[in-house]
């Protein structure tokens, strides 16, 4: 649901669903999901707690158990090496609080809005 939300206000793809994003998921197997993608620009992940903690957390650090304190509806911006990804290999760049991550689509959204009404 956030991928498709997230999808349509930015204009992005349509998501992909990823069966190692469901609870309980492999690490392994979403970097290998991203690249049969080949190397895509972005990639945006969502998911349930605690699992996403533990991809994140995994991704940045190679720590699954790490506590990273992400919460519920925050968003991270984690930047993969260009070649093969692996575990601890990511670059953690920023993270959006909840209530900032629901202004910008809100923004977003009306933007889209506007721009579909001056057609």
């Amino acid at each position: 649901q956030t991928g498709e939300l997230v999808a349509d206000i930015t204009g992005a793809p349509a998501p992909v669903t990823c069966p190692h994003l469901a609870p309980g998921g492999s690490v392994a197997g979403i970097l290998q999901d991203i690249a049969s993608h080949g190397r895509p620009k972005a990639v945006l992940l969502t998911g349930h707690m605690p699992d996403v903690s533990r991809i994140l957390a995994t991704l940045c650090w190679a720590i699954p158990d790490a506590d990273t304190h992400f919460r519920p509806a925050e968003i991270a911006c984690v930047r993969l090496p260009d070649d093969a990804p692996f575990p601890g290999s990511g670059d953690l760049r920023w993270l959006l609080a909840p209530k900032q991550a629901q202004r910008l689509l809100a923004i977003g959204e009306t933007a889209r809005k506007q721009e579909g009404a001056g057609e």
